[in-house]
């Protein structure tokens, strides 16, 4: 049985201000995501480390990220909604302006550790808000705003670097739309705690947490956002470096993929109401396939190209989905989807960095083969999920 959001009870505290800033938190997130692909040649040229030296600051970033994601709920418990976010918002502020001031590559290292500490709890304290008060419709507005951010960042990267600056403005301007999102949280704390019975409901630990469908979830999630990431972060570097693409064209590219990305996950908002979430899904990861399958053939560089922005409109609706369907196939959602967004950053660290070894000793064309593997272990996990005994019980 569907358990929905008891919009009652939201409706009952006024007018939900909230959201507004949740849409900015999520196009906040999204910018430095989508720099960081473009910049990295320009970081590594900087600080004199190799190809596969992303690896470093991803797992880091990501590492730090999977420890605290779990502890969202708990800090929301204890803390209220409002507190916790702000708090990670700061921390989240202090990191970005200590990436754009970073002296030396421990420094920048260090500081991806600060981002990663304060994005577990941002990321998986805003999940749990949008899947508890809201459905799957605003939950890809949500990450389509996301998905805004990673397109306006690799612009923004491109110009600032056409231009001659460097890496580190762009972050500095982060930072200060940072800043705003803080002031915003700050301004609507009180509004972030007053959750529905429901979510109160979702936010207790219990027993049944653990199963078989949460498992599967968990291995979907690393392959969700490694492969969102693996693209974001390596195809740049296979567009100068193999395809023989200019900076600039390979940045546009890249912008492409996000703007991809983000059209797939508004029109997932936009429809979300005349589908099953079966069907988008299927729809979803047949996609991808397809766009994927088309990169790796590249059978004219026009053709190669545009497999990115399909590949971005594939992906799009993954995550918010998996997300939104959290409620109603799981207990203690808010604690579930904590360990799913630590599953999330695990992959966003882990494969794109394992992926830098293999493009450094195989090659970069293996990038193509390699993301095909990735997607077909989601598809598998997804095949196996749709019958799983905990997922069929709670429809």
């Amino acid at each position: 049985m569907r358990r929905e959001p008891v919009a009652g009870k939201a409706a009952a505290v006024g007018p939900d201000t909230t959201l507004p800033v949740a849409l900015g938190a999520f196009f906040l997130f999204g910018l430095p995501d989508g720099l960081l692909g473009v910049a990295w040649p320009s970081m590594r040229g900087e600080f004199q480390v190799g190809l596969a030296a992303l690896g470093v600051p991803l797992l880091v970033l990501n590492g730090c990220y999977v420890l605290t994601a779990p502890l969202s709920g708990i800090l929301t418990n204890r803390l209220g909604a409002g507190r916790a976010l702000s708090g990670a918002l700061s921390l989240y502020l202090l990191g970005l302006t200590a990436v754009a001031l970073a002296p030396t590559w421990l420094v920048l290292v260090m500081a991806m550790g600060l981002l990663g500490l304060s994005l577990g709890i941002l990321d998986a304290g805003l999940n749990a808000y949008a899947a508890l008060r809201h459905g799957s419709g605003v939950m890809s507005l949500l990450h389509g705003l996301y998905g805004v951010g990673t397109f306006v960042g690799p612009l923004a990267g491109t110009a600032i670097l056409v231009a001659g600056r460097g890496w580190r403005p762009t972050y500095l301007a982060v930072a200060v739309v940072a800043v705003v999102a803080l002031i915003g949280i700050i301004a609507t704390r009180r509004s972030w705690s007053e959750r529905p019975a429901a979510a109160r409901r979702a936010s207790r630990p219990k027993e049944s947490l653990w199963n078989s469908a949460l498992l599967l979830s968990l291995v979907s999630f690393v392959c969700v956002v490694g492969l969102e990431a693996s693209v974001g972060k390596w195809a740049f570097s296979v567009l100068i470096g193999s395809r023989h693409f200019s900076a600039s064209t390979a940045g546009i590219l890249v912008s492409l993929y996000w703007g991809g990305f983000t059209a797939g996950r508004l029109v997932a908002a936009a429809t979300a109401r005349f589908g099953t979430p079966g069907r988008l899904l299927t729809g979803s990861l047949a996609t991808s396939l397809l766009g994927i399958l088309l990169f790796w053939w590249n059978p004219a560089p026009e053709l190669g190209a545009a497999a990115l922005p399909l590949i971005g409109f594939g992906f799009a609706a993954l995550f918010p989905l998996l997300v939104a369907l959290t409620p109603q196939r799981m207990a203690s959602a808010r604690h579930a989807v904590g360990f799913q967004i630590a599953a999330g950053g695990l992959g966003a660290g882990a494969i794109p960095a394992l992926l830098g070894v293999l493009l450094a000793e195989a090659g970069l064309e293996t990038l193509g083969p390699a993301l095909l593997l990735v997607a077909l272990a989601l598809v598998g996990c997804q095949f196996l999920a749709a019958r799983a005994p905990q997922a069929a019980a709670s429809r």
